[in-house]
């Protein structure tokens, strides 16, 4: 359109006005291009329209079968340009009163809370009150080796302070009761680093706990309320908060339930817990639409300092930066962060190259966000995308046989050398004790096994020898020989003798005692 107007401005400019033949002509030759420019206009109008469509197409053909199979409730927007690819509810916010998923609905953010603690800290280095190099004895002296983390360690992920709650048993964790900052510390003030600060990655969430702490004593404001604040209000955020000790989750209006999956296709409330236990890591809420205005702030280079940004969009290593994760995709540069806590997932990605952003928002304990969002990226940006023909049949007991048994995986497991158990029980395989969905291919052949709580993809080959391998996402485990599976077996029943053994001889020490009595 820019070339046609030029064109026209030409026309208009060189015209001699005083030639009557020469002005006819020239009426002629404008007409005729403004009509080309409309027709052109309109055409391209219209084959955007019909790009975009195709898109939201595509995206949509992603959903469907998640949804179709009770795996994914929750919101969905792709917006490239600041402008809505695709944008969708699906499901209830709340299962017993059958309210349905809007626009509108809160859910909590889990470990995608990261990024807003690490905005607070930044915008509190920007305002230089503090310093990336403070220590964490400058803060709270009586932290043990708090003379050796900084606060970039923190913000990194690479301070070596072990998980909060790594070394108490989980009755004695009070997940379900308030907690303030100061009581969190208290579960991991004392303890011994597990590497030395800088040298190493840990998703322990005790780091960023600590860092809402120093917020807390730097601003002279409760967490909460210097998010809103310094970031929520400034950015127009209005949907978005963190749960403190002060308040509970039903206190928020609009604030989705939180489900976990339940057998093959139900689902139940996820276990209850005081969102205030996860200060700092996983504790705020909000919705797409306001999560879309982050976005814009990240892109724009908005509410922080352009160093600020820089600094937090850095990998420090293993792909951190300050709360984000910096790891390409499809040769798309990428900032994305990803949560998972009890009731909740979420998805949020950023493309800065593409001016594209993902978010997927879910109240379903399941990790399909992490492993879906990407899908819908790759929708997004042209790129080749997968749409699972998930199965809800039993699957043949034959074909199952191959599969069952106990699997060797190696040192980068997500359990490192841990071992994979495969179970078939009406109808259906397991791991362990979640059930693994049939993925079919086009010739009606299963192909692949999606693991219903955590979303990974399993699939079973066969080695040289004729041994049967899985693949659980990129990690290989070798099946165990029948003398491995035995022992399992024979380990079972010693520890079945054993514990019968135990009450027996309880039970008769008990018997004499009262009888001596």
């Amino acid at each position: 359109m820019i070339i046609c107007w030029l064109a026209v401005s030409f026309i208009i400019t060189n015209t001699n006005i005083l030639n009557y033949g020469i002005l006819m002509q020239s009426v002629i030759n404008l007409k005729g291009l403004i009509i080309g420019c409309l027709i052109f206009y309109t055409a391209s109008r219209v084959q955007s329209a019909s790009f975009h469509q195709s898109i939201a197409e595509n995206i949509q053909s992603i959903m469907d079968p998640l949804v179709a199979t009770n795996n994914y409730a929750g919101n969905v927007v792709v917006l490239q340009n600041d402008s809505i690819l695709f944008q969708q509810s699906y499901g209830n916010s709340d299962e017993g009163h059958q309210l349905e998923n809007n626009r509108n609905t809160k859910f909590m953010l889990a470990s995608a809370s990261m990024i807003f603690t690490s905005a607070a800290i930044m915008k509190l280095v920007d305002e230089r009150r503090m310093s990336l190099a403070d220590k964490v004895d400058n803060f709270f002296p009586e932290f043990k080796n708090g003379d050796r983390i900084t606060v970039h360690h923190m913000l990194a992920q690479r301070s070596g302070i072990p998980a909060w709650d790594a070394g108490w048993a989980v009755e004695n964790l009070n997940r379900d009761k308030p907690h303030t900052t100061s009581q969190l510390m208290e579960y991991f003030e004392g303890d011994d680093l597990v590497f030395e600060p800088g040298s190493n990655y840990a998703h322990g969430r005790s780091e960023y706990i600590l860092l809402a702490a120093i917020v807390e004593q730097v601003s002279g404001l409760p967490f909460g309320d210097y998010l809103e604040q310094a970031i929520f209000k400034p950015l127009g955020m209005h949907s978005s908060g963190h749960i403190s000790n002060l308040m509970s989750a039903s206190d928020i209006p609009n604030l989705a339930n939180g489900y976990t999956e339940k057998g093959f296709t139900d689902v139940e409330p996820a276990p209850a817990i005081h969102w205030s236990v996860k200060t700092g890591h996983a504790s705020i809420y909000s919705t797409v639409d306001d999560l879309a205005r982050f976005a814009q702030a990240v892109l724009n280079r908005k509410l922080l300092s352009r160093q600020a940004w820089e600094q937090t969009l850095t990998d420090y290593g293993s792909h951190a930066g300050y709360g984000w994760f910096l790891n390409a995709h499809n040769n798309h540069t990428r900032y994305q962060v990803n949560g998972r806590s009890p009731g909740f997932a979420s998805y949020f990605g950023i493309y800065p190259d593409d001016d594209l952003v993902v978010i997927m928002l879910s109240n379903r304990y399941v990790s399909l966000p992490y492993f879906v969002g990407p899908e819908l990226a790759a929708a997004a940006l042209g790129d080749s995308f997968e749409v699972l023909n998930l199965s809800i049949d039993n699957i043949p007991k034959e074909l199952a046989k191959k599969y069952t048994g106990h699997y060797s995986m190696g040192a980068n497991f997500y359990r490192p050398h841990g071992t994979v158990k495969i179970r078939y029980r009406n109808g259906r395989l397991y791991s362990g004790a979640y059930p693994l969905i049939p993925v079919m291919g086009e010739n009606g052949d299963v192909i692949a096994f999606i693991h219903r709580h955590y979303w990974s993809r399993l699939e079973f080959g066969e080695d040289s020898r004729g041994g049967t391998i899985l693949h659980f996402d990129d990690h290989r485990g070798t099946k165990q020989g029948f003398v491995n599976e035995w022992k399992w077996v024979i380990l079972s029943a010693m520890l079945a003798l054993g514990a019968t053994y135990a009450i027996w001889k309880w039970k008769f020490q008990h018997r004499n005692k009262k009888a001596n009595s």
